[in-house]
């Protein structure tokens, strides 16, 4: 067998170096995307004349405490990272179907109008793993009707500790304050409440913001 040369070596040493490293089954990856793919956030449309960015307005004057990534009708929904499923539910309030996370750590997050939930309430989940599809449930409704896309509401919350989500605690209550629950959760000094789904995937790049159309030409 030919040996490589020296510098040849370092070519294929700096080529190995430089791939990504797969997360296996067994050693899942300790942060993940929503999403497969970078996503474009919610630019402005007739359902939601500010779009679906974070702290965006709604016709109501409630701000959106979450980000809408646009997305296709079965796109799969991945789990940030690792917890415990604590709402698996068709009709969530506003959010149609949805799931959230609770991560041990204080923060929950939020995935809502998903075609179906692929995961049990009591589940426990790691990162990159599917817990739904993408689809037009709950007040989603408006952009089917519309001809524009689905999206994945993705949202974050900084509860303060694990838990909240048992019988009769304020994640359980939700469903039944339905869209208020943004403005009861958000978020203070203390960083406790509606938070930046940023925080939830530390520094990965998940969206972007939404591409500007070009004007229409003259005739």
């Amino acid at each position: 067998m030919e040996l490589l040369d020296t510098s040849s070596r370092s070519l294929l040493l700096a080529a190995v170096l430089s791939l990504p490293l797969c997360a296996s089954a067994a050693n899942p990856p300790a942060v993940s995307c929503p999403l497969e793919k970078v996503a474009e956030i919610r630019d402005n449309d007739v359902c939601a004349l500010q779009g679906g960015d974070y702290l965006s307005n709604r016709r109501s004057g409630k701000i959106h405490g979450a980000l809408d990534l646009n997305a296709a009708v079965g796109d799969k929904v991945l789990a940030t990272k690792a917890g415990i499923v604590v709402v698996a539910a068709e009709k969530w309030a506003d959010m149609g179907t949805a799931v959230i996370i609770d991560h041990g750590d204080g923060g929950y997050t939020v995935y809502g109008h998903l075609d179906e939930a692929k995961v049990k309430k009591g589940a426990k989940v790691v990162a990159g793993q599917q817990v739904g599809t993408v689809g037009f449930t709950g007040n989603s409704d408006c952009l089917q009707k519309n001809k524009l896309p689905p999206h994945l509401h993705f949202g974050y919350l900084n509860a303060g500790k694990a838990g909240l989500a048992r019988r009769d605690y304020p994640i359980a209550e939700i469903e039944r304050w339905g869209a208020a629950w943004e403005e009861a959760f958000y978020g203070d000094v203390l960083a406790v409440g509606v938070q930046h789904p940023q925080m939830a995937i530390e520094g990965l790049t998940c969206w972007a913001k939404p591409q500007k159309k070009p004007p229409p030409k003259k005739s």
